[in-house]
């Protein structure tokens, strides 16, 4: 098992399990989340703004506000972004026991 080397804790989700990042009309698959970036799924048929600013909405129906810039484009076409306005710990944290209760008994 690897070791994260990053500043933030990261949370790579299940396919099932993905947020959304609601930006006005627009809604993106989040792959992982931490407190201060996302990657967003590959996106094909349409433009991502440069700056990004909307609702995070979690499988359990919890919401936070975000906002920050697509800082790159990963080699598998996702698109890193940087967060200003982040996740807080806490719902890191609480995404973390969900998934976790949800699939250790290998539910």
């Amino acid at each position: 098992m690897s070791k994260q080397k990053r500043q933030f804790f990261r949370i790579e989700y299940p396919i099932d399990e993905r947020p959304s990042l609601i930006v006005g009309d627009d809604t993106y698959e989040v792959l992982d989340t931490s407190e201060r970036g996302m990657r967003l799924a590959p996106i094909h048929a349409q433009a991502v703004p440069a700056a990004l600013k909307g609702i995070l909405r979690f499988r359990d129906g919890s919401e936070c506000q975000v906002a920050g810039s697509v800082a790159r484009q990963a080699p598998d076409g996702s698109l890193v972004v940087k967060l200003t306005l982040g996740i807080s710990l806490a719902q890191i944290m609480k995404e973390q026991r969900r998934l976790i209760q949800r699939y250790r008994s290998g539910a």
